[in-house]
């Protein structure tokens, strides 16, 4: 079976990401780790921010498929807090380096895509007009936020914190139904 070389170089940066701040993790560095050459490695890859940029991207893209498969949206909100929650030491660990502005561009970049590739989707489902771009970047910045603050305060939890942020949401959008409990 082929190596997906891609994956391997993300898995190996995540590795490696859990003993050394982004700072000191190199494009040598993961080349070694890896086994491969640096011209291996730049044809998947410009630089290190973009192997962080597809990981973030590949987890959100697993996300999404997770929420438009949930029972109803305050589900979807579950999937996507969990998500966060799961990966929250990989976060903080790239939150804490000199990089920190790259990777809040690439962390809100990526919770936009999901929020308006999830609105879309559902509005599509129901024949209605999806919400505006800047009610979409207004969840995305606040899901982020409120999740980010309940999990450095160490009180997340996914389902109640799912349904208060989906029924915030909802009483934003008049004439929606929140649909279910989670």
């Amino acid at each position: 079976m082929p190596v997906n070389m891609k994956r391997m170089i993300a898995d190996t940066f995540v590795d490696l990401s859990r003993t050394r701040s982004l700072d000191k993790i190199t494009v040598k560095h993961l080349v070694e780790a890896c086994g491969i050459s640096r011209q291996s490695f730049y044809y998947h890859f410009q630089d290190i921010m973009e192997v962080i940029e597809w990981i973030v991207e590949q987890a959100m893209q697993d996300t999404l498929r997770k929420s438009l498969a949930a029972r109803d949206p305050q589900a979807a909100m579950t999937v996507l807090i969990g998500t966060l929650a799961a990966h929250w030491q990989e976060v903080e660990r790239l939150l804490h380096s000199q990089r920190r502005e790259e990777v809040e561009r690439i962390l809100h970049a990526m919770f936009l895509d999901y929020v308006r590739a999830y609105a879309h989707a559902r509005a599509g489902e129901r024949g209605a007009t999806p919400p505006p771009a800047h009610a979409l970047h207004f969840c995305a910045y606040g899901i982020v936020g409120v999740v980010r603050e309940a999990l450095e305060a160490g009180v997340c939890d996914e389902k109640v914190l799912g349904r208060e942020l989906i029924a915030l949401i909802y009483r934003m959008m008049p004439g929606e139904q929140t649909g279910g409990d989670a």
